[in-house]
């Protein structure tokens, strides 16, 4: 018997082997298909980066939805509300000239106690320095020797008072008793009037000479209160007329100084002055009103605001520069004048330019650009010309109209996924 496949069943054999081999054909078919079909794409690489032509790379950036929900991007539509042209300078405090006080002493002398020191505070009324001075010495004297005159003479009027009352007492009695004459009494009565007249007079006198002692001795700058004590003072105090504090001083103790010699200077510093260097081209864009940010030299992490409240008409000295004054409310005397500021004086710019967020703005390969939003998932790689940095953000002088949609968080990212995908482009 033999064990050999008929003809016919070798035939049936080769056509399930060919059918078979035929569906693995087409299967492979398929797959080879889906491998290149968009959904796989879509799964292998999320972003799709295609090249427009820019000088600096691919324009669009296309996201899937996956990856839109992956980079959590923040959008913001471009607007122009903050636009202003930043002036930047340099200025200095001042003190308010008319807040300044020049103290002189009233009599010429050596100064014999000097109480202050530059950027001592002084209320007003408080003595600064003591000045000797012999005027002074001889117009006590005088006083006392003219009050001690009067007290004498008050003492003799008022004996001769009461020598003259009790004789007119008498008088009344022996009148009244028939034993004295009218003109007796009369002449009592006389007498006693006239003493009491020259007590009035003397006491009228002590007034004078204490009137005329207070007005010497003012003059002198000393205080009247201390004149009707006998002990003599041989200084003219210098006194402030003014609260404020020593900007100036030009004596020390034992200087030689006359009514004409300026020894202090006190300074109110309630309110300063903050005077910035402005330079021609930029001096007819500036308005009071215009707010001016500065930092001081000695206080850099500080920001400091004021308003210019004034423009003077001239230019400097030099000629070249002029200046522009804030007025600046000093209540902590944190200002100090001599202290040096660097400014930034916003103006309004004279056409409407758009605004965009630092956080916008990426830089490659010497150009700057930012995505805008053409549709959700879109972005195009859009090349501006920055112009003046303001706040927390620029100017947009070319490549942006106001009411643009731009992308501000994640920025970075997406600039990071365009240049991945420029790479893996150009490797192909």
């Amino acid at each position: 018997m033999s064990f050999l496949p008929s003809g016919t069943f070798r035939k049936k054999h080769w056509i399930a082997l060919i059918r078979v081999l035929g569906l693995l054909v087409i299967l492979g078919m398929v797959i080879a298909f889906n491998s290149h079909s968009p959904d796989s794409t879509s799964v292998q690489n999320p972003v799709q980066v295609e090249s427009q032509h820019q000088a600096h790379g691919p324009s669009i950036v296309r996201l899937s939805k996956a990856a839109l929900v992956d980079l959590d991007l923040k959008t913001v539509v471009i607007d122009d509300d903050t636009t202003h042209e930043i002036i930047s300078t340099t200025g200095e405090i001042k003190a308010d000239p008319s807040q300044l006080f020049p103290i002189s002493s009233f009599a010429q002398g050596r100064v014999i106690q000097d109480n202050a020191q530059l950027g001592d505070y002084f209320k007003q009324g408080q003595t600064l320095s003591v000045v000797q001075n012999e005027g002074v010495i001889q117009a006590q004297a005088t006083f006392i020797h003219e009050l001690h005159k009067n007290e004498i003479d008050i003492k003799q009027a008022k004996t001769r008072l009461e020598l003259a009352e009790q004789s007119l007492q008498r008088e009344q009695q022996l009148f009244s008793e028939g034993i004295s004459p009218k003109k007796d009494l009369e002449a009592a009565q006389n007498n006693y009037a006239l003493a009491q007249a020259a007590l009035l007079g003397e006491k009228e006198h002590t007034t004078h000479i204490r009137s005329e002692a207070k007005a010497l001795l003012s003059a002198y700058g000393v205080n009247t209160a201390s004149i009707h004590s006998e002990k003599i003072y041989s200084g003219s105090p210098v006194i402030a007329p003014k609260s404020g504090v020593v900007l100036e001083k030009n004596i020390t103790l034992g200087s030689i100084v006359t009514p004409q010699t300026v020894m202090y200077t006190l300074a109110n510093l309630n309110r300063v002055w903050l005077d910035l260097t402005v330079y021609a081209k930029d001096y007819a864009k500036i308005r009071p009103g215009a707010v001016v940010r500065f930092t001081l030299d000695s206080l850099p992490n500080q920001t400091f605001t004021g308003t210019i409240n004034y423009l003077p008409p001239q230019a400097v000295p030099s000629g070249q520069t002029f200046i522009a004054r804030a007025f600046l409310n000093n209540a902590n005397h944190v200002f100090k004048p001599g202290m040096f500021v660097s400014a930034h004086i916003e103006t309004p710019l004279s056409e409407t330019l758009p605004f965009i967020p630092t956080q916008a703005v990426q830089r490659y390969q010497n150009g700057t650009f930012v995505f805008e939003v053409l549709s959700p998932g879109v972005f195009r790689k859009q090349t501006v010309v920055l112009g003046q940095k303001v706040g927390d953000g620029y100017v947009v002088k070319e490549g942006l109209e106001i009411g643009k949609k731009i992308v501000t968080q994640g920025s970075f990212t997406l600039k990071a996924e365009m240049l991945k995908g420029e790479f893996e482009e150009g490797g192909h």
